[in-house]
């Protein structure tokens, strides 16, 4: 049984424009222990579908229009905040990508951990700093009981986002929720981050949904992962799998623009031509379909559907060979 499992997931978003439709019936599934990455280009919907599993979308603008959000068996897409507060910390926690935003700067570390702890799991002041001094420690922040009197303006950014980890996983959660957690770092400093998060995840048992726009990232963590494209999945598969043989021309696309050891100085990398289309302006049939290398008639007709293709599942009427 999934952990948690969402299903025809479809949210739309009232603009000046009138209704945009972010997702279009998004399926994903992550079970116990498992780290499930959802990847694609800025705007395809990766961050609305994990504000919608925390229950963190605002509503107006944004209206669930259809599907499901499972959380161990139990629908939480209609839960009322009240119900959603003991579910958040034990059950569901996020790391979210800007870590300044997320902290509050007018609180020390210290008292936004403690609060965490003692919302959620009722303990004293002394044993929630001595269990927020011990997370601040295993995330490898020197001086953890000091620095729970520093505010976060005081600490650089990596600094910042190990706090936010440290937070999130305090509580223990079942499910972690990382949306692009390196975003804001140095490029110095992600892989660190990036080992540290899948390190603590799998010591801890936790299930995790890792948010990304980078190939790379979820080559090196994940174990299954969704690639998204206009807000639809569009292939679904091992990990392993969807490297050795991508189905998708869109994920082919993606992996064809990663950066090769082999090339030559100067070298220009690929892209994938054209751009990606208007979610108000979304053409009747596939919406890659002006970009596909494999584009045929009938693929302009109707959004083809996620089928099974082996391991992988797949949204396109003509994928690439095994």
């Amino acid at each position: 049984m999934s952990l948690l499992a969402v299903d025809g997931l479809d949210i739309r978003f009232r603009t000046d424009d009138g209704e945009v439709q972010a997702l279009h019936g998004v399926d994903l599934q992550v079970a116990p222990g498992e780290i499930v990455g959802v990847v694609g280009e800025s705007g395809c919907g990766k961050s609305v579908t994990a504000s919608a599993v925390m229950g963190l979308l605002p509503t107006p603008p944004a209206r669930i229009a259809g599907g499901s959000v499972r959380f161990d068996g139990r629908d939480v897409l209609g839960l009322s905040a009240r119900q959603w507060r003991p579910l958040r910390g034990p059950g569901m926690a996020m790391i979210f990508q800007e870590p300044m935003t997320a902290l509050n700067p007018v609180f020390t570390i210290g008292s936004q951990m403690r609060d965490v702890l003692r919302r959620h799991e009722r303990l004293s002041r002394r044993a929630a700093d001595a269990r927020a001094a011990d997370w601040l420690g295993r995330v490898g922040i020197p001086d953890p009981q000091g620095k729970l009197n520093a505010y976060p303006h005081q600490l650089s950014g990596g600094m910042r986002q190990r706090v936010m980890i440290a937070m999130a996983l305090s509580c223990r959660p079942r499910l972690l929720i990382a949306d692009e957690p390196t975003t804001a770092l140095d490029v110095t400093i992600q892989a660190q981050v990036l080992e540290l998060i899948t390190g603590l995840v799998r010591a801890e048992g936790v299930a995790m949904l890792l948010i990304t726009h980078d190939m790379g990232v979820v080559a090196e963590t994940c174990d299954r992962v969704h690639v998204m494209y206009c807000g639809r999945v569009v292939e679904e598969a091992p990990v392993r799998d969807l490297f050795a043989a991508p189905r998708h021309p869109y994920t082919a696309g993606l992996l064809a623009c990663l950066p090769r050891v082999t090339g030559g100085v100067g070298e220009a990398l690929p892209t994938i031509p054209g751009r990606v289309p208007e979610l108000h302006a979304l053409p009747p049939g596939c919406a890659f379909a002006d970009r596909c290398p494999n584009v045929q008639d009938d693929c302009r007709a109707a959004p083809p559907p996620l089928t099974r293709h082996g391991n992988a599942r797949v949204a396109c009427l003509h994928p690439m060979p095994a």
